[in-house]
């Protein structure tokens, strides 16, 4: 444990733990039971169709409620190549499960699924937005590495 030394022109040294005196982290917007299912509404139905391997249709819903994305072509077109490699390296999807969900504010939750392939799992991200036009997934992502 860490500690810092004080010392005061009356007082002698006053040996306090590091972290002692900071506050713990606070969220001011809890997201609430509500919020979470509409993250999952909005990402579920993306992640049955990645376990479907249907990738471009997957591509595609994103593309439906996020314009920022829809404007990136040729990076929803990488993640759509990168998702067939990794079928061919890895074999087919089985299935895809919601492993966890963290969140910034209530405004943004982020959904991360295991997809089991033949050889190995790869962890998919999705960061989910409340926008003024609804929940939206504005950002995808997957990895190997996890």
């Amino acid at each position: 444990m860490k500690y810092h030394l004080f010392a005061g022109p009356v007082l002698a040294a006053i040996a306090m733990p590091a972290g002692a005196g900071e506050q713990a982290q606070t969220y001011h917007s809890e997201p609430s039971d509500a919020d979470f299912a509409a993250a999952k509404a909005v990402s579920d139905p993306i992640m049955q169709l990645v376990a479907a391997g249907s990738f471009d249709l997957a591509i595609a819903k994103i593309q439906e409620s996020s314009p920022l994305l829809k404007e990136k072509q040729s990076d929803m077109a990488a993640v759509v190549a990168q998702a067939r490699t990794g079928v061919q390296l890895y074999g087919p999807i089985s299935q895809c499960i919601l492993s966890s969900h963290t969140h910034t504010s209530k405004l943004r939750i982020t959904m991360r699924y295991v997809c089991q392939h033949e050889d190995l799992l790869l962890l998919w991200t999705l960061r989910t937005d409340s926008l003024p036009r609804g929940w939206s997934v504005t950002n995808v992502s997957f990895t190997d590495s996890f």
